[in-house]
C-alpha cells in the first residue's frame, strides 16, 4: 500500500484515539509511520515467513505484555483495549493487532513511551533511527531502508523539516 493510504487508515485513527490519552503529537506519528515502513514496508500485517510478529510494526508478543505489565502503559492499554471493545489480555491483544490498525498503532505508541529521551524532533532523521532502533532493537536491520522510509513517512503526513 501506498505511505499515504497507511496514514489515512493506520496512523490517523490511532493517533485519534492516542489524542484521547495525551499520546498524540506530529512528532509520535512520524516516528511511528517510519517504524511502520521499516519494519513492514507498509505492506505486511503478519511477519513473514514464520509470524513471530504482528501488524504493520511487526510487533512481538513480548512488547505487548511489556505494555500490559508497564506501570506506566499498563493502565493505558487497558483503557484502550476497553474502549476498543477487545478483551485486555497480551494474548488476545497480539492477535488483534493483525487486523485492527487503530489498536497496533496504540500497541507501537506504548512501545515508545517508556524511553527516557523525548521523541525526535521532525526532521531529525538521524535521531529517530536512533530512536527506533533503541526502543524496537530489530534483530537484522537494514539501514539502507530508513532514508527512503523516514522521507516517504514525512510527505505521507505533509510534514516538513523543522
Amino acid at each position: 500500500m501506498t505511505p499515504e493510504v497507511f496514514a489515512a487508515i493506520a496512523i490517523l485513527p490511532g493517533a485519534t484515539i492516542a489524542a484521547a490519552h495525551g499520546l498524540d503529537s506530529p512528532e509520535a506519528r512520524l516516528l511511528l509511520m517510519a517504524v511502520a515502513g521499516q519494519e513492514s514496508a507498509w505492506a505486511a500485517r503478519q511477519q513473514v515467513p514464520v509470524a513471530y510478529a504482528h501488524g504493520y510494526w511487526q510487533e512481538e508478543i513480548e512488547a505487548v505484555q511489556q505494555a500490559f505489565d508497564g506501570r506506566e502503559t499498563g493502565p493505558i492499554i487497558r483503557a484502550l483495549c476497553e474502549g476498543l471493545d477487545v478483551p485486555d489480555d497480551a494474548a488476545t491483544v497480539f492477535e488483534a493487532i493483525v487486523w485492527c490498525d487503530p489498536l497496533a498503532y496504540l500497541v507501537a505508541r506504548l512501545t515508545l513511551l517508556p524511553d527516557p529521551e523525548p521523541l525526535p524532533v521532525i526532521g531529525d532523521e538521524a535521531a529517530a533511527l536512533a530512536y527506533y532502533r533503541r526502543t524496537w532493537r530489530p534483530g537484522s536491520f537494514a539501514p539502507s531502508r530508513w532514508v527512503g522510509r523516514y522521507q516517504a513517512a514525512l510527505a505521507a503526513l505533509g510534514m516538513t523539516h523543522q
